[in-house]
């Protein structure tokens, strides 16, 4: 399990100066702040994610509503996730990345998929069974057997990444278990329903979540 450490719970530079009575100040102080007026309350408490960063907002929202367009949602893309400085960033990642992409580390409720290594069977290569560190690189470094297309082997490769995001990142707006969810009834099924009733393709899914890294961010409507 990864520890994440609550910003709230960093103790601030001025605080570690302060003996047992002067942090009550602070505290009392702080306290004070909430009769301010409402606008002030507001500032301070944390923003909400953007429309864009959830697939039901994501797949649903009126354009005309957002016109400054999606916001950044503040994920690492597969290309990240794949390189030595993410194992480096987070060890975590380098201890778990050899495991099955079904594991308890990935998607459990996935069955094993195979990968193609070297050229394949009769080639100088054979199969594998693929891992996290697999998925997230790109299909045309690992392909899987039980793909016929690109768009399964993409949805896993973007999946994994969000996963990763999820996991790893504190302010990432998707849960584990909500990326476990969207991927595992996409890729067994062939789409996604929202809670409110939004059917997305397993193409429509892909771009949800590719829209949570970097620089990718889009709405629904175009997919």
């Amino acid at each position: 399990m990864v520890d994440r450490v609550p910003r709230d719970s960093v103790q601030s530079p001025e605080d570690q100066g302060l003996g047992g009575a002067g942090r009550s100040r602070r505290r009392f102080n702080k306290a004070a702040l909430a009769s301010a007026p409402l606008l002030l309350t507001l500032h301070s408490q944390p923003l909400r994610a953007a429309a864009n960063c959830t697939i039901s907002g994501w797949v649903s929202a009126n354009v005309s509503r957002h016109p400054d367009g999606p916001e950044p949602c503040g994920g690492y893309t597969p290309g990240y996730w794949q390189g030595p400085a993410s194992a480096r960033q987070y060890p975590e990642w380098g201890e778990q990345r050899e495991e099955l992409i079904n594991s308890s580390f990935g998607f459990p409720g996935l069955p094993s998929y195979t990968l193609i290594a070297g050229g394949g069977p009769g080639r100088g290569g054979g199969f594998e069974y693929l891992t996290l560190h697999d998925a997230v690189r790109g299909p045309g470094q690992s392909r899987v057997a039980e793909f016929n297309g690109m768009t399964e082997r993409q949805l896993l490769r973007f999946g994994t990444a969000t996963l990763l995001n999820a996991r790893y990142l504190m302010d990432f707006p998707l849960t584990e278990a909500q990326v476990i969810d969207i991927v595992t009834t996409t890729l067994l099924t062939g789409s996604y329903t929202t809670a409110a009733g939004d059917t997305l393709t397993a193409p429509q899914v892909h771009y949800f979540l590719e829209n949570t890294m970097d620089g990718q961010q889009s709405w629904g409507s175009y997919a």
